[in-house]
């Protein structure tokens, strides 16, 4: 779970060229133990792997010579040490190599223990999920992601069961990638997978259970029934694949899983067509959910998968709004609607967490993520707990619910950029920048990931990096954004020798759009800063009064987000009031900020960075840091053992 990189992509794509009781390493391996002594390596063949650009040279160990099929084998180099052998040190070796390979099944099949929260079982029980296929017929992909999510949450009652969920437009499909490979890849036994078609009122629906090391198919079964039936296709969908695996079910877990969402089926039809423009994460197709859910609640009222959907819609466009509350007080009736008619239903937790989120209310925003956790690890609820979690200091408690989540949902791009974030604010960047990475493989376009890949390589003065991250942003923005993160940056190195010029540059750029960057933070100081050094002091003073009172009203309503009593401190250290940037900025490192790092580059302390109360602050936070890395470090202890 925590073993990433080309070493570990390589060592998967040489299993499939190794035979039984066979050991294959690459070069660079064996150029890492040629000198160990009793150690005898002979050189295989050069292939070209999946997803490597050079080709690997491929040696096996002397010791697990088997008979190849292969007839047109080169001849074996030999390698052996010509030096006294020592009975010691090959023992060692061959334990090393041992002990390599147990480690590996751990990881590839997620069993290592000390992961809270997640389902044990024997492997053969896990079984991954991916998109069906959508065959054609009309709305696009609404009926395939529609039904797969439905699956989903069917075969999740099954408590005997270990599911796994492939996200959308994840690499890796079946006709980029054989089933071995994403077995391992997802870390399951089993794979489910099929094909939606629905034309009129007619569907048609096939699903196949494939065991990824074999790549037979276990279970297979189709179904050319009117759409009315489709309750009855997933729970016999779910049935069969416990059935099928030897999985215990419950006469409960039965019960549940044909227990129907609505007994309107026009309004399922309008709700999956809602789920999938939600999906989407615009401003338009928010509203065409919007109006799709609405038209699923005015045929049924009772329909809770609906309000939940509505509620999410209403908070979606609350984040987008600057008049939040327009859409906030939708959101929180809905969400209660879900809680109250069906509390063991994840999602109306997970909606009533994010009202509370958007308004404020962290600690009832965490109270109710955890119960959409601790349902079914409600996916969107781990990634807004653990938000909340590293935004209020609390990186153990992030890493906790991200290594609990990670299991079910390995490459979801917002889960690993949640533990880039929660690393970077470890002054972890090696490691941060890694899971920015792997996100950013499965979403090249993950704004985030890109964003805060920019601030790392900003911190560490890396001026390459900020470069090629910065002109991503604009690309995947379609906006300034590059320009203007180019003059926030010399901003933050000390280099914009033309103030004034730097301010006029952006506001050009940015034409009135500075409340875009309202909460992420530190962006919108620095846009202020740049206008205040730049002789443009009306406009930055009123970007600050308007930020001032913006985060005092998320504080008065229960905000508990160390960033928001920062950015007030950075506000007032540039107007020079000092006494009020002392006051904030201890308020924050009570509140757990941990980013001294920033603090003793941020241009809006420069004034402050030589008194003694300000290394004093500093100080503190690198001593709350400390704390926190030992917490996060027992963590890991726990994970491996």
């Amino acid at each position: 779970n925590d073993v990433f990189g080309d070493g570990v992509n390589i060592a998967s794509r040489l299993e499939e060229h190794a035979q039984s009781n066979e050991i294959l390493i690459s070069d660079v391996v064996y150029n890492n133990i040629k000198n160990v002594e009793g150690v005898k390596v002979e050189f295989l063949k050069e292939v070209q792997l999946k997803n490597v650009n050079e080709p690997i040279r491929i040696y096996r160990l002397g010791e697990s010579i088997t008979e190849h099929d292969d007839g047109d084998l080169p001849e074996f180099q030999e390698y052996s040490e010509t030096k006294k052998k020592s009975p010691l040190k090959t023992a060692f070796f061959v334990l090393s190599i041992l002990l390599v390979l147990v480690v590996s099944y751990l990881i590839v099949f997620k069993q290592i223990p000390g992961l809270d929260g997640i389902r044990s079982g024997p492997v053969e029980k896990t079984v991954a999920v991916l998109q069906f296929e959508n065959l054609g017929g009309v709305d696009e992909n609404a009926y395939s992601i529609g039904i797969t999510e439905d699956i989903l949450v069917q075969l999740l009652k099954i408590h005997d069961l270990i599911v796994i969920q492939q996200p959308r437009k994840a690499p890796g499909n079946p006709g980029n990638k054989n089933y071995k490979e994403l077995g391992a890849e997802l870390g399951a036994a089993h794979l489910l997978l099929g094909s939606v078609w629905k034309e009129s009122d007619q569907l048609k629906v096939t699903a196949r259970l494939i065991e990824t090391r074999t790549e037979k198919v276990v279970w297979t079964n189709s179904w050319n029934k009117p759409f009315k039936d489709i309750f009855a296709i997933q729970s016999e969908v779910a049935v069969s694949i416990a059935e099928a695996l030897k999985a215990q079910i419950t006469l409960e877990e039965v019960a549940e899983i044909q227990k129907r969402p609505t007994t309107n089926i026009s309004a399922y039809d309008l709700y999956l067509k809602g789920r999938e423009y939600y999906l989407r994460y615009n401003e338009q197709d928010n509203i065409n959910a919007m109006q799709l859910f609405s038209e699923a609640l005015q045929l049924d009222p009772e329909f809770t998968l609906a309000h939940a959907g509505l509620s999410d819609v209403y908070s979606q466009l609350a984040q987008r709004s600057h008049v939040k509350d327009f859409w906030l007080d939708s959101a929180y009736h809905h969400a209660l609607i879900v809680t109250k008619e069906e509390p063991g239903l994840s999602s109306g937790h997970k909606s009533l967490g994010l009202y509370y989120s958007i308004t404020g209310n962290t600690e009832k925003a965490i109270e109710e993520f955890q119960r959409a956790v601790k349902i079914d690890n409600n996916l969107e609820a781990v990634i807004n707990l653990s938000r909340l979690y590293y935004r209020t200091g609390q990186m153990e408690k992030a890493m906790r619910v991200l290594d609990n989540a990670r299991f079910q949902h390995p490459l979801n791009e917002n889960l690993l950029f949640n533990y880039g974030a929660t690393f970077y604010r470890l002054n972890d960047f090696q490691k941060a920048n890694e899971f920015l990475d792997q996100a950013l493989v499965i979403n090249p376009g993950h704004i985030n990931s890109l964003l805060l890949k920019w601030f790392i390589a900003v911190i560490s003065g890396d001026p390459e990096t900020t470069l090629s991250e910065s002109s991503k942003l604009g690309y995947f923005g379609s906006d300034n954004l590059d320009k203007v993160l180019l003059v926030l940056q010399n901003e933050i190195s000390d280099n914009n020798g033309d103030k004034v010029g730097a301010a006029e540059s952006v506001q050009q750029l940015l034409e009135d759009r500075e409340f875009d960057y309202i909460d992420i933070p530190y962006l919108f100081v620095l846009i202020g800063q740049v206008y205040y050094n730049g002789n443009m002091e009306e406009r930055a003073n009123s970007l600050f009064s308007y930020k001032i009172r913006y985060n005092l009203d998320r504080i008065g309503r229960g905000e508990m987000a160390y960033k928001f009593y920062y950015e007030i401190a950075q506000i007032y250290a540039i107007t020079g009031d000092k006494e009020k940037a002392y006051e904030y900025l201890q308020l924050s490192i009570e509140q757990g900020w941990p980013e001294y790092i920033y603090g003793l580059l941020d241009p809006s302390f420069r004034s402050l960075l030589e008194e003694s109360r300000f290394q004093d602050m500093i100080q503190k936070s690198r001593e709350q840091l400390n704390s926190m890395k030992n917490l996060v470090a027992r963590i890991e202890n726990d994970r491996t053992g």
